[in-house]
């Protein structure tokens, strides 16, 4: 199974959802995990979310605050370990998103833990 593990700004959510089309085959089932920056009355779009067949909502986990880096180490800390691909999509506003591809930076150390786990800034 694949875990997808987004951090993005609240007004990019919209991005989410186009990525997931372009990378998830309809068939292949997935855990979503979503670290939002915004105010707790800001969520995600679920009913764009309830278009995949293959996301159950046992898979899906969102952390909405205004510390989205914090909200990524928690989401990774509580990744499927068994998943047989990890992918980290960091949005490329946060000016912390770069440095987490070093394994010196706490949140690197997380996404090394992760069986097969790759980081996309975008």
């Amino acid at each position: 199974m694949l875990n997808l593990i987004f951090a993005f700004p609240f007004e990019k959510q919209s991005q989410i959802i186009e990525f997931i089309q372009q990378k998830v085959s309809q068939d292949s089932p997935f855990n979503l995990q979503v670290a939002l920056m915004g105010t707790s009355k800001q969520t995600l779009n679920t009913e764009q979310l309830a278009t995949f067949q293959n996301l159950k909502p046992n898979q899906f986990q969102l952390l909405i605050s205004l510390d989205p880096m914090q909200s990524l180490h928690e989401l990774l800390t509580q990744a499927d370990t068994e998943a047989t691909e990890t992918t980290v999509i960091v949005d490329h506003a946060f000016e912390w998103a770069e440095s987490i591809m070093g394994p010196y930076n706490w949140i690197g150390h997380d996404i090394m833990k992760l069986h097969n786990a790759s980081i996309e800034i975008i």
